[in-house]
């Protein structure tokens, strides 16, 4: 559904967006003020990207909902955390090449992203090479020996381009 439409170029996108809004029933009018993409600040373009998935859900729903009941077991899409450090941060890896702590306090929870590069990772992982608190041991073998060694050359590639 998502690549269906063999229309839409680079160059043309915006006009085609544009086009299919008014085609639609949609509510939202992104380019109502006669902005362009180009025009809007990040915070913007975010919230327009946002329009979009948001569109196409509404419009696709069920074709959706088709695709991901035939594409994706539910349980490869549920999120387990990885580990523990000694201070109760919890540690979760999303399939995105990131590494997210966790941390639960006083005011509630607060997430945070603590390795993006191969070189964070590799630093990270370091930290707890000798470390003497059993959570933490767990946390550096699974990282090291397990999931390291799989995402060192998507990294690697990423860090190319």
């Amino acid at each position: 559904f998502l690549f269906s439409r063999t229309d839409i170029r680079f160059g043309s996108w915006e006009a085609d967006v544009k086009r299919v809004l008014a085609e639609t029933s949609s509510q939202w009018k992104p380019f109502v003020s006669g902005a362009t993409f180009a025009d809007m600040d990040p915070h913007q373009r975010l919230v327009f990207l946002k329009g979009v998935i948001d569109h196409v859900f509404e419009e696709k729903v069920e074709e959706l909902s088709e695709y991901l009941d035939e594409t994706y077991d539910p349980e490869d899409m549920r999120a387990v955390p990885i580990g523990q450090d000694s201070l109760k941060n919890t540690y979760w890896y999303f399939d995105d090449l990131r590494l997210y702590k966790e941390t639960v306090g006083r005011k509630g929870e607060k997430w945070e992203c603590v390795c993006s590069s191969l070189k964070e990772w590799t630093s990270f992982v370091k930290k707890f090479r000798k470390t003497s608190h059993p959570q933490e041991k767990e946390l550096y073998e699974f990282l090291h020996r397990q999931l390291l060694p799989l995402i060192q050359g998507p990294l690697q590639t990423l860090q190319e381009t």
